[in-house]
């Protein structure tokens, strides 16, 4: 019967718990068997049965002495990279090791700062440990946790195994980065009860105030912070400003002593902004009648997510409807506050009715329903952060649109010129990452702005829908044409195949050109789309119209716009590829050498069969720039070729080196057998390569053959003729 792998898991760790009593003192071996069982509790068995067991003893071991020693409030961190000299054990990623105080958020906020440095985490444990210290923090014992008696400690023990670093510098900057956070979180949770409590006598003051917007929207806003405490909001921090005017000027001064969590304590930054007027734009904002600020901080949290921050700003009134303060909380929206419907969540609800009554629809009829389905769908940070106008605007934009195929761009700039959000409504078989990537470029250069995120939202709908938010740099953002910028938008969403029936429509008309985009817009494959602008791919139609209809063969030749120090030839045919061996010989008796090959099969809707472009890229000494003197000529020549109508041979190097014709070659070729039949002891060779050295003797040639016997030139004069 075989072994599964938790069985075998078991087994290791019963294993490890022995060994580990074997090497430390007699008095702790109880204790260090107790650890390893838990520390390995809850690992997935491919996380562990593979490694080797001196490695994971060593592991274990090593945490369990960092937290022999601890007092309470005071982390310990620890990173090194072990060897089997001075360690005994060894493993080719970095450790990091963390005791702590067991408190919400650890494992989240580390692994976050982790992976903000760009170092990957191979291997988390994380165990949770009731200890018992004595008063100078030594570890005395450990208790179970569902007896843990009145003076055991939860502890946190992390052991992560992340992307090697040897640097002693970098390893000091994480060690103290980790160190900041744990100190950040510590924070946070000690004043969530705190920083609840104020938000609860934030509501109760605005029972029976007198304030200076309807009562209908201080309801909703009293309810959004009473929905706010329900699990919606993790709260990180919390500050009290004042709201000053001297000399004209607004102020938002910090107000010592109430900072609560990550905004205890007022860094020396934030008392600088104090002293600092607001500007206009912020001041008009600031004095707008309304309640509630809901925006983004300027800063990513540290805790939890590591994510901008989402920043509930209370204005605070005085009797007379005058502003004197803003209370502020810090905090993440939790996947709940995303998940939940509009309409359950209030503040919102109230702007989904306006925006639904301004708009004019019936909420159970169809463009009603539409509206509502896009609200629900509307990314929900923009949705508590835009105003009711441009939710409106935007979200009507979209209901206009009706499922149309067409690119469009709605924008929205933040209230403190933070970023610019931009929403590009593009057909969904076009919103690909390249696209993407190119509306990036578009929308940052329109902006001057940078670090661009964008969040996909991609339905069974007929349009995709990107969320591009661009930071911007406040007090320097353009106002670009947004029409001019959605124009460019709709250019860079245009596909190959769109171009491709725009090309064919002005070349065939508008009857014509559909239906041969219909046969073609799929039998071109995606090499070839890359080489060659859809312009181009007209003429290939062209050819493989004639192959298809006739079973003959086309040959192409040109430049191609991107390779103009090389020239190309085409070979187009249907049926089984003919081999490089029969093409090779016949085009370099034409004088050329075949650089490289590249095939494309074409198969148009409805054809029996594939159509074979072989793309030649060639190279000839004196080839001249402009081909239209030999195009057709070295075209006709190499068919007449591969039909068996002439001969391939090295006069057929005249096509290029002389401009002559096939037919002309051909008398050529006549000539230097009748030398060889009159005994004239040259060889064939040996006239081939001195026509090709000499071209215009050739052409020379041609023209006494037809001065000669060219019927319409009457008869020769004979030289000294009266």
């Amino acid at each position: 019967m075989s072994t599964t792998a938790e069985q075998r898991k078991t087994d290791l760790v019963d294993r490890l718990a022995t060994e580990a009593r074997g090497r430390v003192p007699s008095d702790l071996a109880a204790g260090a068997e107790n650890f390893v069982r838990r520390y390995f509790a809850h690992v997935a068995p491919d996380d562990i049965i593979y490694t080797s067991p001196d490695t994971l003893l060593g592991g274990a071991l090593s945490l369990w002495e960092l937290g022999k020693d601890r007092q309470p409030g005071q982390p310990k961190v620890r990173l090194f990279n072990p060897t089997l000299e001075a360690n005994g054990w060894a493993i080719e990623h970095t450790i990091m090791e963390i005791v702590n105080d067991d408190m919400p958020f650890l494992v989240d906020s580390v692994s976050a700062e982790v992976n903000r440095r760009e170092r990957k985490i191979h291997i988390l444990l994380h165990p949770m440990i009731h200890v018992i210290r004595d008063k100078k923090g030594r570890r005395q014992e450990l208790a179970d946790p569902g007896k843990a008696p009145a003076g055991a400690v939860a502890e946190s023990y992390m052991h992560l195994e992340i992307d090697q670093e040897t640097e002693p510098a970098e390893l000091d900057a994480i060690r103290a980065s980790i160190e900041q956070i744990l100190g950040q979180v510590r924070l946070t949770v000690a004043d969530w009860r705190p920083m609840r409590k104020r938000l609860e006598e934030d509501i109760e003051e605005l029972v029976g105030a007198t304030l200076p917007m309807p009562a209908e929207e201080v309801t909703e806003a009293r309810e959004f912070l009473r929905w706010l405490d329900q699990g919606n909001f993790v709260f990180l921090g919390y500050r009290r400003y004042g709201f000053e005017t001297k000399a004209g000027q607004d102020f938002l001064p910090p107000v010592p002593g109430t900072g609560l969590g990550i905004l205890r304590e007022i860094r020396a930054e934030s008392k600088a902004r104090g002293h600092e007027p607001l500007s206009k734009e912020f001041s008009e904002y600031a004095r707008r009648k309304d309640l509630l600020i809901i925006t983004k901080a300027n800063s990513a949290s540290q805790i939890h997510r590591s994510v901008p921050m989402d920043r509930i700003g209370i204005k605070r009134y005085d009797d007379k409807g005058n502003l004197i303060g803003e209370d502020r909380f810090l905090g993440l929206f939790t996947s709940a506050a995303y998940s939940r419907s509009v309409r359950d969540i209030p503040m919102l609800r109230l702007k989904a009715t306006r925006i639904i009554e301004r708009a004019g629809l019936d909420p159970h009829g169809h463009d009603g329903k539409a509206l509502i389905d896009i609200l629900e769908s509307f990314p929900r940070d923009e949705f508590l952060q835009a105003t009711d106008s441009d939710l409106f605007d935007i979200t009507r934009g979209i209901l206009l649109l009706q499922e149309r195929q067409r690119v469009a761009l709605f924008t929205r700039k933040d209230v403190f010129e933070r970023f610019v959000a931009a929403f590009v409504l593009v057909p969904r078989d076009r919103y690909t990452p390249d696209f993407k990537e190119r509306a990036r470029a578009i929308l940052e250069e329109a902006f001057d702005g940078r670090d661009t995120k964008i969040d996909d939202h991609v339905t069974s709908s007929a349009l995709a829908r990107g969320l591009f938010i661009i930071r911007t740099t406040p007090g320097k953002i353009p106002q670009p044409d947004i029409r001019r910028v959605e124009a460019y938008l709709s250019e860079a969403a245009r596909t190959w195949t769109d171009r491709l029936l725009e090309s064919l429509i002005q070349a065939r008309g508008e009857e014509a050109g559909i239906e041969l985009h219909k046969r073609y817009k799929k039998a071109f494959p995606m090499a070839y789309q890359e080489r060659f602008p859809a312009a181009a791919a007209l003429y290939d139609i062209n050819h493989v119209e004639s192959v298809l209809a006739n079973d003959n063969l086309v040959v192409d030749l040109y430049r191609h716009r991107t390779d103009q120090r090389q020239f190309h030839v085409k070979i187009i045919h249907a049926g089984a590829p003919v081999p490089l061996s029969e093409i090779m010989p016949r085009l370099e008796n034409m004088g050329v050498k075949v650089q490289s090959e590249v095939p494309y099969e074409i198969l148009p809707a409805g054809a029996a069969h594939v159509v074979r472009i072989r793309d030649f890229s060639l190279s000839a000494e004196g080839m001249q720039d402009d081909l239209s003197a030999v195009k057709k000529k070295f075209e006709e020549t190499f068919v007449r070729v591969w039909r068996r109508e002439a001969e391939s041979d090295a006069f057929n190097k005249l096509v290029l080196a002389g401009e002559l014709e096939w037919h002309e070659i051909a008398l050529l070729r006549a000539y230097a057998k009748y030398l060889r039949q009159v005994g004239v002891n040259l060889s064939e060779a040996y006239i081939q390569q001195t026509l090709a050295n000499n071209p215009s003797l050739a052409r020379l040639l041609i023209d006494l053959f037809t001065t000669h016997l060219d019927p319409q030139l009457g008869p020769a004069t004979p030289r000294g003729a009266a």
